[in-house]
């Protein structure tokens, strides 16, 4: 298991530590994976993180990692985004089956809107 790898699972475990999202960022700059840099760093001066779900999909559970439109979701949370990042998905979610998917989905979606 490399560095990195332990890096990501701490974050997972405590997936609203901006300081573990720092160090992580710091880590990846090391790697040369610069763009990843600039999205969990642009999540910690933003303070937006996907939400950690556990849903059930008959006997087995899916582990989520959710973002949501700001203008479709009611309630509060740092997984909310604005909603031009969500061109292209009605439903007003994004959910993934892991946190580097979900940031990575977050990366092309700045990096397409300019954001970054």
């Amino acid at each position: 298991m490399t560095t990195l790898d332990r890096l990501w699972e701490a974050v997972e475990r405590s997936p609203k530590d901006w300081q573990r999202y720092l160090v992580l960022a710091d880590a990846l700059n090391d790697a040369g994976q610069t763009r990843l840099e600039r999205t969990v760093r642009w999540m910690v001066r933003e303070g937006k993180a996907p939400e950690y779900t556990d849903w059930l999909y008959g006997s087995s559970t899916a582990v989520r990692w959710c973002w949501y439109d700001i203008s479709k979701v009611e309630r509060e949370g740092p997984e909310k985004l604005t909603a031009e990042l969500f061109v292209g998905h009605p439903c007003g979610a994004k959910c993934s089956r892991s946190l580097f998917a979900a940031i990575r989905w977050l990366l092309d979606q700045l990096e397409r809107t300019g954001m970054i």
